[in-house]
């Protein structure tokens, strides 16, 4: 499936929008996992889910690459070119170039050139917390800009003579759009443990409030939580402790630590 160039202007815009400056805006990692989940949450179908990881070069190129939710790649990485033109900004890939005006805190869809109609998405909007795009029937595709998350993991390792021994992982980073990590197995001594972040709107009519969530799972069902703890959502730290397993992570802002 080749969304490549489509998906080639995935900036989250903190700023006032300039085209000169998406280039500085457009490395990070994004992902459509909320949109994915509240579909199966209201019984539709659900989209494939995907994450990218916009990656800076130099000289305006970068390196798209998508991953998994460990941040593994999945797809070969493709470049991409950013070149200012005019009040314009060009985002281009493989034969496919998209035109994009800055319009208020936004990126908006100008014109495209070259081969882009064999690709199965548009990109439409780029705003200060999602992308806009579109399937060819008109569906909706939102990626969210993931915001990086560094923890700590300790797993209980195998009693011996009544005393209990941990594990202690530090610096493993993931993101709050459905990242995760994990720690233990192989020859630790101590079972695998899961940690995955969500940074969790609920839409509308939902009365539930916006809530940062950190999920724990088993190496046997990596699918389904065995459990979960909460936060706001402007919270710089959350944590979890399941007496087999404890975890602290902290959203990085360029001054966090763990």
């Amino acid at each position: 499936m080749r969304i490549i160039p489509t998906m080639a202007i995935l900036a989250g815009v903190a700023a006032p929008a300039a085209a000169q400056d998406l280039a500085d805006l457009l490395p990070g990692i994004y992902a459509n996992t909320e949109q994915v989940y509240f579909q199966g949450e209201a019984g539709e179908p659900q989209d494939r889910w995907i994450s990218l990881r916009f990656t800076a070069d130099g000289d305006g190129a970068f390196t798209l690459q998508p991953v998994d939710a460990f941040g593994e790649p999945v797809e070969p990485a493709e470049t991409v070119t950013v070149v200012p033109r005019g009040d314009l900004t060009a985002l281009s890939s493989n034969d496919c170039t998209r035109l994009f005006r800055p319009e208020g805190d936004a990126f908006v869809l100008d014109a495209s050139e070259g081969m882009c109609d064999d690709l199965p998405a548009v990109m439409q909007r780029i705003g200060p917390a999602e992308i806009a795009m579109a399937w060819p029937d008109g569906r909706p595709l939102e990626l969210r800009r993931a915001r990086p998350v560094s923890c700590w993991i300790s797993v209980r390792k195998t009693e011996s003579d009544g005393e209990s021994e941990w594990t202690f992982d530090s610096g493993l980073m993931m993101h709050d759009q459905g990242g995760r990590i994990r720690a233990g197995g192989g020859d630790s001594g101590a079972p695998v443990a899961i940690v995955r972040m969500r940074n969790v709107i609920w839409p509308a009519p939902s009365r539930n409030r916006p809530s940062l969530v950190l999920y724990v799972h088993t190496e046997d069902d990596p699918d389904r939580a065995v459990s979960y703890s909460w936060a706001d959502p402007g919270a710089e730290r959350i944590g979890i402790n399941l007496r087999w397993m404890q975890a602290s992570c902290t959203v990085q802002d360029g001054n966090g630590d763990e």
